[in-house]
């Protein structure tokens, strides 16, 4: 079966050019071990490495035994995946979006 490649691939001789994207991985409060096999699986798809990111961001959990453990986990996969944890956002929802002051960091 021939592959369907969208119409923005490029086929040009020998390289290929495919669209590049960004994976972001939003957690709170999550069991660490789910989170990196998460991004385990994120980093083992049959796209070129060149062709995505993929982005951890904790948000707000106070609690370091849960965000740390994927910080580090990051940091060791550095060239592939980048960590963020903020503190001090506020809660985003569909109800407060069009206020959007209620969304964005404290300080």
């Amino acid at each position: 079966m021939a592959a369907l490649w969208p119409k923005s691939v490029v086929r040009d001789h020998d390289t290929l050019k495919v669209p590049v994207f960004s994976v972001h991985v939003a957690t709170h409060s999550e069991p660490p071990k789910m989170v990196i096999r998460t991004l385990q699986a994120l980093l083992i798809q049959n796209w070129p490495t060149d062709g995505y990111e993929v982005v951890g961001m904790d948000n707000n959990t106070a609690d370091e035994s849960l965000w740390r453990p994927v910080e580090a986990y990051c940091l060791q996969h550095s060239d592939h995946v980048k960590f963020i944890h903020q503190v001090g956002l506020h809660r985003c929802s569909q109800s407060n979006v069009d206020d959007h002051r209620k969304c964005v960091a404290l300080g």
